[in-house]
C-alpha cells in the first residue's frame, strides 16, 4: 500500500490551455515538416508515465473560449507561450485563414478528421 501511496504521489497533471485550433494546427505542422500524421492529445504521458500533460481545453473553439471568458470578465487573449511567434505555425495560420475564406468550418473538418480515418484509403 505505501508502494502505491509514493507511486500516485510522483503523477503530476500540467494543465496547458491548447485547444482546437491548436491542435489542428500542430497537425499540419507534423504532416509537413516532420513527415507524421501527429499531434497533441488530450491527456498526454511524459516522461515515463511521472507527468501528464492535460489539455482541458482540447475540444473547444478559440472564439468560444474568448466569449466565455469576456463573458466572466477574464482579461484578454495573452499568450504566453514561448513558441507563439514560431514562424512555421505562423505560417500554418496563415494558409489556414486563407482556406477559411472560401471554407468557414476548416478548422472544424480538419479537427473531426482526427476521429474519422478511412484506413482503407491508407497504406
Amino acid at each position: 500500500m505505501v508502494g502505491l501511496i509514493r507511486e500516485s504521489l510522483s503523477i503530476f497533471n500540467v494543465a496547458l490551455a491548447h485547444q482546437k485550433q491548436d491542435v489542428v494546427e500542430t497537425l499540419l505542422l507534423n504532416l509537413i515538416y516532420t513527415g507524421q500524421v501527429a499531434t497533441c492529445l488530450p491527456k498526454q504521458s511524459v516522461i515515463q508515465g511521472r507527468f501528464f500533460f492535460i489539455r482541458p481545453l482540447y475540444f473547444f473553439d478559440k472564439e468560444l473560449i474568448k466569449k466565455i471568458a469576456r463573458a466572466c470578465g477574464i482579461p484578454g487573449d495573452a499568450n504566453t507561450c514561448p513558441y507563439s511567434q514560431d514562424n512555421k505555425r505562423e505560417k500554418i495560420r496563415l494558409f489556414l485563414r486563407d482556406v477559411q475564406r472560401d471554407y468557414p468550418d476548416v478548422y472544424r473538418g480538419v479537427f473531426n478528421a482526427l476521429f474519422n480515418l478511412n484506413r482503407s484509403y491508407l497504406p
